[in-house]
């Protein structure tokens, strides 16, 4: 997997792309990557994800932001492992906080990452105010020459899977539930128990994917 600590100013070929912060990589975030990766193949696209560093909430609202679960070279590793093509990262900052979600979409998306198919979840929001949404990407897609689809919230035992879910779970020190919710089990410096036998073969997948990545300035 290739990482780009930048964007580019433009790519160097069409890319089926997801959005998000994927803290923790939970069993969400592989549905939608395992949907992205399909979607990817059928039109002979790499498989991309951008995200955003800082977290968009640290930046705004940094006594309220939540701990992570991943930071993001961990996040990269299981990203990596995931079979992620790219990783796109953009900093988030004034310029990206008050950037027109109109812009972002004919900017980031069309001109520097040459989008093609895109996945967002169902209540996605972007740009200034976080006024851009569903149904906006759509509009512009039309006229931009990408497709876009929602990817519908995944539940497990009747809870919603989610990076909040996963920190709830710590909390209160189910180790159970955090294991479900993750799909693995949980490598945080937080974590309940010591590695077990699956625990230290999944650290050691995670150091390989690790040698696999390719870090771009």
């Amino acid at each position: 997997m290739k990482i780009f600590r930048t964007l580019p100013q433009s790519s160097e070929q069409p890319v089926a792309l997801t959005i998000g912060n994927f803290d923790g990589v939970h069993r969400g975030h592989q549905a939608m990557i395992s949907l992205l990766k399909k979607e990817a193949r059928t039109r002979n696209l790499p498989a991309c994800v951008l995200t955003f560093e800082p977290h968009p909430r640290e930046f705004l609202h940094a006594r309220d932001a939540p701990r992570r679960l991943t930071n993001l070279t961990e996040k990269a590793a299981l990203l990596a492992s995931v079979g992620i093509d790219r990783l796109y990262v953009c900093a988030f900052d004034e310029h990206v906080a008050n950037m027109p979600a109109p812009l972002f979409v004919s900017r980031v998306l069309v001109a520097q990452l040459a989008v093609r198919w895109l996945l967002v979840g169902d209540d996605f929001r972007f740009g200034e105010r976080r006024l851009g949404d569903l149904d906006m990407l759509r509009r512009h897609a039309q006229t931009s020459g990408f497709e876009v689809e929602a990817m519908r919230t995944v539940s497990l035992n009747g809870e919603r899977v989610s990076s909040t879910a996963v920190r709830e779970a710590y909390a209160q020190r189910d180790g159970a539930r955090m294991g479900a919710l993750l799909g693995r089990p949980q490598l945080t410096p937080c974590q309940i128990t010591p590695p077990s036998g699956d625990e230290k073969e999944h650290i050691s997948h995670l150091r390989s994917a690790m040698a696999r990545v390719d870090w771009k300035l």
